[in-house]
């Protein structure tokens, strides 16, 4: 009975010491998410966070800003619903997504007029959307010209082909 009780205390003590290594034994799912978050392992955090604020905050940290648009769209805690609504906007702004960073910063500033971030990202996804669209014509433009060219290069591959029939 003393060498039973003797190895149950020796096995305490050494889960007791073993620190970070057995930190994870008692932590839930929220706690094991904030503890990966605290060392920067955002992907990994973002993977268990069951709150979508959280989950899309440890995901736009790991620069994964489309599914954190995605997590900020699905929170449903009052107390921080118009900060996710700007943290959309964020993400989408960081993904490229101009139009849909304005209707989230244009959102927030209908709930909180005096929100700064919001009106000032509002006036910089708006410059950047006019400065987008020139490029992306510009680049629609040619591969319009890249297309046809391909589609000509195949016609007269296609008359090569029905002259050495003939």
């Amino acid at each position: 009975m003393s060498r039973l009780l003797t190895g149950l205390v020796c096995s305490l003590l050494l889960i007791a010491a073993g620190g970070p290594v057995s930190a994870g034994l008692f932590e839930n799912r929220e706690q094991q998410a904030e503890r990966l978050y605290g060392e920067g392992r955002y992907e990994e955090a973002a993977g268990l966070f069951q709150d979508s604020y959280r989950r899309g905050v440890a995901q736009y940290r790991a620069g994964e800003y489309q599914q954190a648009a995605l997590s900020f769209q699905q929170v449903d805690r009052e107390e921080v619903r118009v900060q996710a609504k700007y943290n959309e906007g964020n993400s989408h702004f960081r993904a490229g997504d101009y139009e849909k960073a304005i209707d989230a910063y244009s959102n927030v500033l209908v709930k909180e007029p005096g929100h700064e971030g919001a009106n000032y990202n509002l006036n910089l996804a708006r410059i950047m959307l006019v400065q987008a669209t020139p490029e992306q014509e510009q680049k629609e433009e040619e591969e319009k010209e890249e297309e046809k060219k391909e589609e000509e290069q195949q016609q007269q591959q296609q008359q090569q082909l029905s002259l050495i029939h003939i």
